[in-house]
């Protein structure tokens, strides 16, 4: 059976924004990050359908692959469990390495697989692990066309039309290409990468701009000098004073990075007077428990 979460309708928030009515323009939030505590952001609309599948076929549990602070493994995890099944994290990292997220795993009863370096991305070495203890592999991230499908759907049903630039963190690129195959009729997409610059990520954007011309969809890298899931210069200030204006909670690895790359840009002028922009809010929350100085 499916867990029987206590899921919360995601809804958008129009911004009180002082850089934006200096640049002319209107900022909006999807708040993904309120639909679950846990499950939270794009994790559930992208696990989902694996999860469901997983139960449908009868598979025992589920197998899936991240770092040691992964938003989805940690919201994997807890669903896949609370559903009845097993579940196995093949965690890129070695056996020593502890962060709050695998303690999660862990104490939630998920059996943590520490596979450093070549031996983590052996994609065939871990479908055979999968296949052999009849569980159902499921690709880091929950990226597959299913959870594209699945993004498709949630925004167009949530997002009203009247939105010129959809601007949304890019990890996997998942997010992004739901957003593109979404129908919804903006101008431009624009996917934050947060320091991943991955070459799949980039043809995927690459293939996307194509496709869906003469929409323009975009991939920046925001910080060229930061490394994935490092804050950049400014940042943990950055998040704290966002959240006292706004009330909203970014999280270190994804939003934050992505806000502070959206308003500094406005405030360079980059937007045309006019634009109405979405900022998709993302979720990944748990991830900051291991930054110091933040205020939430």
């Amino acid at each position: 059976m499916m867990p029987e979460l206590p899921l919360s309708e995601p809804f958008i928030q129009k911004l009180d924004c002082e850089i934006g009515k200096q640049a002319g323009v209107s900022i909006s939030m999807l708040r993904l990050d309120v639909v679950h505590p846990i499950v939270s952001g794009n994790k559930w609309m992208k696990f989902d359908p694996w999860l469901r599948l997983a139960l449908y076929r009868g598979y025992k549990g589920i197998l899936s692959t991240g770092g040691p602070f992964s938003n989805h493994l940690h919201a994997a995890a807890y669903a896949t469990l609370q559903a009845g099944l097993s579940f196995t994290a093949v965690v890129k990292a070695p056996e020593s390495y502890k962060t709050p997220t695998l303690h999660d795993l862990e104490q939630w009863g998920a059996n943590v697989v520490y596979a450093y370096r070549e031996n983590f991305y052996n994609h065939r070495l871990w479908k055979a692990f999968a296949k052999a203890q009849h569980f159902l592999y499921v690709p880091m991230g929950g990226e597959g066309s299913m959870a594209v499908e699945a993004v498709a759907h949630t925004f167009k049903k949530a997002v009203p039309v009247g939105f010129d630039c959809i601007v949304v963190p890019a990890g996997t690129g998942t997010t992004l290409a739901g957003i593109a195959y979404s129908a919804y009729p903006f101008r431009q997409l624009l996917g934050i990468d947060a320091g991943t610059r991955d070459a799949k990520l980039l043809s995927l954007t690459k293939n996307l701009n194509i496709k869906f011309t003469p929409k323009e969809i975009g991939l920046i890298d925001a910080f060229p000098n930061t490394k994935f899931g490092k804050p950049t210069a400014g940042h943990v200030s950055f998040m704290n004073t966002f959240y006292e204006h706004f009330g909203i909670p970014l999280d270190v690895v994804y939003t934050g990075k992505m806000m502070m790359w959206l308003l500094q840009t406005l405030e360079a002028g980059a937007f045309k007077a006019g634009e109405n922009i979405l900022a998709v809010h993302t979720g990944g929350l748990q991830g900051n428990r291991t930054q110091s100085g933040l205020i939430f």
